[in-house]
């Protein structure tokens, strides 16, 4: 089994744009092993918080309450580390195509950003070869507004 990379360091300052959320998917998780999710969160500086919530247990669909769950739990630890926003990176072995699975969830994610109930930064696929940024049209929701 491959090994992974040491975790991103506790205090990794950035511009907190998009170069900088592939150096932080790219140096966390890497090329994908397994399929999980990965919650990071960072100010709105870029300063990433020595926070790092391994998911492997999502379900499969991605409800309207499950997503609101998860993003209220994202909510409450963005509150508990003093951050400003969450990053996501989906990890799921394969090209760098998105997989119906995981494009159900990374846009309800979006969908709760879009409305206001999730401050996300954004989110990242990384797979067999790397890592990639997911956009809104990719998604399917809209851009967010400001």
């Amino acid at each position: 089994m491959p090994s992974r990379p040491a975790v991103l360091p506790p205090h990794l300052l950035c511009a907190c744009g998009d170069e900088c959320l592939l150096t932080a998917a790219a140096c966390t998780v890497g090329p994908a092993i397994r399929r999980q999710a990965w919650f990071l969160v960072c100010t709105s500086a870029g300063r990433f918080a020595p926070v790092l919530l391994p998911c492997d247990d999502l379900p499969a669909g991605a409800a309207a309450a499950d997503a609101l769950l998860v993003g209220r739990l994202l909510e409450t630890v963005l509150a508990e580390t003093r951050t400003d926003a969450a990053v996501i990176i989906w990890e799921c072995p394969g090209d760098r195509r998105l997989d119906p699975r995981t494009r159900a969830w990374a846009r309800a994610m979006a969908e709760l950003a879009r409305r206001g109930e999730l401050r996300l930064r954004g989110q990242v696929l990384a797979h067999d070869t790397g890592v990639r940024l997911l956009g809104a049209a990719e998604l399917g929701v809209a851009e967010q507004a400001g």
